[in-house]
């Protein structure tokens, strides 16, 4: 999988990457060489000095370096007619970086139509003239079926041959062979995978200034991967990189001064660097970059350099899906299947999940699985769901056996759901604990899950507690919230407030919901921190328009009282209980119910009252029971619905289940009478006495009453009745001393006889 991902990743920029110098002018090799080397840290205005002389003097090496300038807008502006005119002089000269440049350009249809027969005409030219890049290109082209037949031996032999080419120029300290090589041992490409090799020759090129290297080597370091994990060098690779331009380097950095990975947090320095990234992103993107264009729609997406806007993130991802970048048409798939920036569509979303899928994409096969299982947007198939389950499954387990971190978290999740595959909590625990064992931040997160849960493995809050803290020192927003939550009610830590509030207060600042809601509890109680309600408020607000259902109710609740230092505010109150209870909270479903029944802050209405009760009453929670109760109630009554005992009896017996004690006491004198249900005096009694024992007074009346005198298939038991009569006497039950007196009375009586 990561083989494919680097596939779909590899831009025209990254296919115009320069290579070692091939010149047949003796005397300009070595200026050529240097402007390469200065190009590659940065210094394009010196490498054009050097290249555009020489260019129109004719030089082919000159001219495919100019084109290439021109091609990504390095040094001058971007100009794909330039670049192709550039790169089609140089390659009619037989120079291998114009035939492979041409040959991209016509790959992806910048400054000419695209035509992948043509592609791969000029890059095979290269290609046996041993041009490492154009050799990696071809191994691409059979290993997607890109205007040749699909030929996985083919494509290995082509990348075998890239990797000796790369490899014998990377020994003679060429700084982009260095990188080249890197990545071909990071993704197992040509050669076994390595990722100590990878990170020792990503470390080579970067030490020479070879900005991508630099980028690349950051991110061996944030993850650990081939090197111990070191948060300190990650920024400082990343900030190097960052300095010199590189876009994913500046959003790296910015991420990192956001969460304080490796730096200080400072929020200010983190929207400079994002800011730094989106500028880059949309130049190139405008400009019609596809991996540019995906870059600006993630931003766009998540409010990173720009503010959050769904719609035009939809807008650059849907560019660069229709120039068909591989990851745009699977995220594009997304954005359709949820409706994201765009009106939701099912057929769309199974038609770019297609696109990708067909590419070897793992998560859009996976997802076209589930559409093709579910019969979303496409006819419903079990084979066709199977047959892409299986896809997907097997390219993870092919990467995760290789030691591919995300892989391994892809095939834990496969496992863990079943889908192609039979459900295995084991093999899911098995396979997360070794991609979080490589740092994958998402993997830790599910590992302190599944110890908490015990999924797959012995219950331990203590692993839970230490993996979710992995997870939320890279600032895993959901893990922060958890690991609060362990120290809130020390578990598998030691308790500690303080310690719960920072980690809440990290999360909510994220805008987790369920961290937003527990500070401001916090903050109410004065727990952990030093009690404010303005501040507490102002969090509970934040997690209400997240959609976070019970704060809805919380802040209903306190408008509705004038509570927490909030103004009393019926309408307010109205407001945020019905959006709690249109997200389902049994809570503000009852609330509901109970104020279109009296008319509070709402116009009284019976059908919607019964309509919110009904809901509550088909939950399970506390309240529910008590929704139970008062619909049974209202079937009994006849009230807002056609009287009906069996249905009484039905929800009556919901709450009588559940020990709600005054639907036991109905329900025990329904049953004694046969009401709604057949007569059964002994379930009666038995109701009654529940009831009773938990000092219900009409129960101890009732039950009294049947062992004075022996009714209801009880044995009269004189002592025993007047016992529950005094229960029930003792609580102000006027029945019970009426018929204490009674009894006393005619005792009396009989005496006197």
């Amino acid at each position: 999988m990561m083989a494919k991902k680097y596939l779909a990743a590899l831009t025209a920029a990254a296919f115009l990457s320069a290579a070692p110098v091939w010149a047949a002018d003796k005397a300009a090799q070595t200026q050529l060489a240097g402007a390469a080397t200065a190009f590659d840290a940065g210094r394009e205005t010196e490498a054009l000095a050097v290249w555009q002389p020489l260019a129109e003097a004719g030089n082919a090496e000159a001219q495919a370096r100019l084109g290439r300038a021109y091609y990504l807008g390095r040094g001058v502006k971007k100009d794909y007619a330039r670049a192709l005119e550039l790169s089609e002089k140089s390659a009619k000269q037989g120079n291998a970086l114009g035939q492979n440049n041409l040959g991209v350009m016509y790959y992806y249809g910048h400054g000419v139509s695209k035509n992948v027969r043509i592609s791969n005409e000029w890059v095979r030219k290269a290609a046996d003239q041993g041009f490492p890049r154009a050799l990696l290109n071809l191994g691409n082209a059979y290993a997607e079926g890109s205007g040749v037949e699909k030929d996985r031996k083919q494509a290995d032999e082509w990348y075998r041959k890239a990797f000796a080419a790369y490899a014998k120029d990377a020994e003679r300290g060429n700084a982009q062979a260095q990188y080249e090589l890197a990545m071909m041992y990071g993704i197992g490409q040509g050669v076994d995978k390595n990722p100590e090799k990878s990170f020792e020759w990503m470390k080579k090129s970067a030490e020479q200034g070879y900005t991508d290297a630099e980028y690349a080597l950051g991110l061996r370091y944030g993850v650990g991967h081939g090197v111990a994990r070191d948060d300190t060098q990650a920024a400082f690779w990343f900030r190097k990189a960052a300095e010199k331009g590189h876009a994913k380097a500046q959003q790296q950095l910015g991420l990192r001064y956001g969460t304080g990975r490796g730096v200080e947090k400072d929020s200010v320095q983190a929207e400079k660097w994002y800011r730094k990234a989106f500028a880059a992103y949309e130049k190139d993107a405008v400009s019609g970059d596809a991996q540019a264009q995906y870059n600006l729609a993630m931003m766009y997406g998540i409010g990173q350099g720009v503010d959050k806007n769904p719609e035009k993130s939809f807008e650059w991802m849907k560019k660069s899906a229709e120039q068909g970048y591989t990851d745009a048409e699977y995220a594009l798939g997304l954005r359709y299947g949820i409706g994201r920036g765009v009106v939701q569509d099912d057929t769309q979303a199974a038609f770019w999940f297609r696109k990708a899928a067909e590419k070897g994409h793992a998560k859009a096969q996976q997802l076209l699985g589930l559409r093709y299982g579910a019969g979303l947007g496409v006819e419903k198939d079990s084979v066709q769901a199977e047959k892409w389950y299986r896809k997907a499954f097997a390219a993870y387990e092919k990467d995760a056996v290789s030691g591919d971190a995300q892989a391994q978290y892809d095939l834990a999740m496969m496992y863990g759901s079943g889908h192609s595959v039979d459900k295995n909590p084991e093999k899911a625990f098995e396979w997360m604990k070794k991609s979080a064992g490589q740092g994958h931040t998402e993997a830790e997160y599910q590992l302190g899950l599944r110890y908490g849960f015990g999924l797959g493995v012995a219950q331990d809050a203590a692993q839970s507690a230490f993996w979710h803290r992995k997870a939320a020192e890279k600032g895993h927003a959901k893990a922060q919230g958890l690991l609060a939550a362990s120290y809130a009610e020390g578990r598998g830590v030691k308790k500690d407030m303080a310690e719960a509030a920072k980690w809440y207060a990290e999360s909510a600042a994220q805008g987790e919901g369920f961290s937003q809601y527990n500070l401001a509890l916090m903050y109410f109680n004065g727990l952990g921190v030093r009690q404010d309600r303005d501040h507490a408020v102002h969090l509970l607000t934040r997690a209400a328009y997240g959609g976070r259902a019970n704060a809805q109710y919380l802040l209903s609740v306190l408008y509705a009282q004038g509570a927490g230092g909030v103004q009393q505010d019926d309408k307010l109150a109205v407001y945020w209980l019905a959006k709690a209870a249109e997200q389902g909270d049994p809570r503000a479903e009852y609330g509901m119910a109970v104020r279109y029944s009296t008319g509070q802050g709402v116009e009284k209405n019976s059908a919607e009252s019964l309509k919110w009760l009904k809901k509550a009453a088909a939950q399970e929670s506390s309240v529910s029971v008590i929704a139970q109760y008062e619909l049974g109630k209202l079937y009994l009554t006849g009230e807002s619905v056609p009287k009906d005992d069996g249905q009484a009896a039905l929800w009556l017996g919901k709450a009588a289940g559940h020990g709600y004690t005054h639907a036991q006491s109905r329900l025990g004198r329904m049953a004694i009478l046969g009401k709604g249900m057949p007569q059964d005096e002994a379930k009666g009694i038995e109701l009654l006495r529940a009831a009773a024992e938990k000092g219900d007074v009409l129960s101890q009346t009732l039950l009294g009453a049947a062992y004075v005198c022996g009714c209801y298939g009880v044995g009269q038991n004189a002592a025993e009745g007047r016992a529950w009569l005094e229960k029930a006497a003792a609580q102000g039950g006027k029945e019970a001393r009426a018929y204490l007196d009674k009894y006393a009375e005619r005792k009396k009586e009989d005496s006197a006889e």
